[in-house]
């Protein structure tokens, strides 16, 4: 998720701008991560040069996020001790947002919460609105994915707040995005959220910049609402999310849109098509090692294995989603896989394991019921 960096800019510090209002030149991760390095060494030891240094470090984290996990995490966490030498508030508050980032990346949930919360403290004790504005839109993730849909409402209510304050119309249009995808697919109004999303893509295609990357991660939205009320409204949306993913070389919005492709074919009943498209788009998640995005490409391949009566097939494709899911703490996920195996089961003649599946639905539901009630009020 993108995050702020907001505050006053020394001499130093004119190359690190809110990304949303000055982008990074278009250079590879590697490419910047090198510029970056460079910049850094050259900044002098006052104040401002430490300043400067941190955020330097900061954003060779976001570049890293890119490319290597494990890098993403060290220069964050080298960030966050030299912010905290030198008191920089802010700079804690961006480092412990790319440690939370890294943490979202790699599917631990629940640490993933405590720190875009710890950030959300940092940006409010530095009076940075921005800053608290992306801890927002990550939270609301996060408590979607734990199903606490209410809890992700409000944070995506406050993060709008803040950002049509800021005039941030990037981060505005990724909050309406993730708001319309809220109440569409989990609280069952599609109108509505074709509406949020349709809003983003109009803020989008505003924003002067002739390929938005947000742009395709909002036409699929669009697609999956689209799909509720017809499938020729969603491929209109998906195909101009394909288009807008080649042009920017974008493997994960290609990937993503072969799996729109292939839910529009399912639902026509052209299976072989649908399954060669999720077969494209889980190979390029295994090549990415995102785990989140390959076990919802895998959710959408055993349920065409189980629509095709491959219920074999679809078994082992649900284990592999929970042996996932065990490391992701994604309770909505483990448990379509839970009821996906109590159901294959149940097909194949087994019964007793497709109770004890049933049972371990049942008591995932109890969870995420339980999740809906945890989060207090901020």
């Amino acid at each position: 998720m993108i995050c702020s960096r907001a505050f006053v800019l020394s001499p130093f510090l004119f190359f690190c701008i809110t990304l949303h209002q000055q982008p990074l030149p278009a250079q590879t991760p590697a490419e910047n991560i090198v510029r970056l390095t460079h910049q850094r060494e050259s900044f002098p030891g006052d104040s401002l040069g430490k300043r400067a240094t941190v955020e330097a470090w900061c954003l060779i984290s976001e570049e890293y996020s890119h490319i290597n996990l494990d890098s993403m995490w060290a220069t964050a966490s080298t960030a966050l001790r030299l912010s905290k030498r030198c008191e920089y508030t802010v700079g804690q508050a961006w480092a412990q947002l790319l440690l939370a980032k890294a943490e979202l990346h790699t599917g631990r949930m629940t640490k993933a919460k405590d720190g875009f919360e710890a950030a959300l403290v940092l940006y409010k004790q530095a009076g940075n609105p921005s800053g608290q504005g992306h801890c927002h839109i990550n939270l609301g993730r996060i408590y979607q994915d734990l199903g606490s849909y209410e809890e992700a409402r409000k944070n995506y209510m406050r993060s709008i707040a803040i950002f049509s304050v800021t005039k941030e119309n990037v981060s505005l249009a990724n909050a309406g995005y993730y708001l319309g995808e809220l109440v569409s697919l989990k609280l069952g109004n599609p109108m509505e959220g074709l509406f949020h999303i349709n809003q983003a893509i109009s803020l989008a295609e505003k924003s002067g910049e002739e390929y938005n990357p947000h742009l395709i991660l909002y036409y699929l939205g669009a697609a999956k609402m689209g799909a509720l009320i017809g499938q020729d409204v969603a491929l209109g949306y998906v195909l101009k999310a394909l288009q807008l993913a080649r042009k920017l070389e974008d493997k994960q919005g290609i990937a993503q849109s072969y799996i729109q492709i292939a839910v529009i074919y399912t639902a026509k009943q052209e299976y072989l098509k649908a399954e060669q498209y999720l077969f494209e788009a889980e190979t390029l998640f295994e090549a990415s090692e995102d785990k989140r995005q390959l076990s919802e490409v895998r959710l959408e391949q055993a349920t065409l294995f189980m629509q095709r009566k491959r219920y074999e097939e679809a078994i082992e494709v649900y284990k592999k989603i929970t042996v996932s899911m065990r490391r992701m703490e994604n309770l909505t996920m483990f448990s379509a896989a839970y009821h996906g195996l109590s159901n294959a089961y149940l097909f194949t003649g087994d019964t007793e394991k497709s109770a004890k599946y049933e049972k371990m639905f049942k008591d995932m539901q109890i969870e995420i019921d339980a999740a809906q009630l945890m989060a207090p009020p901020k």
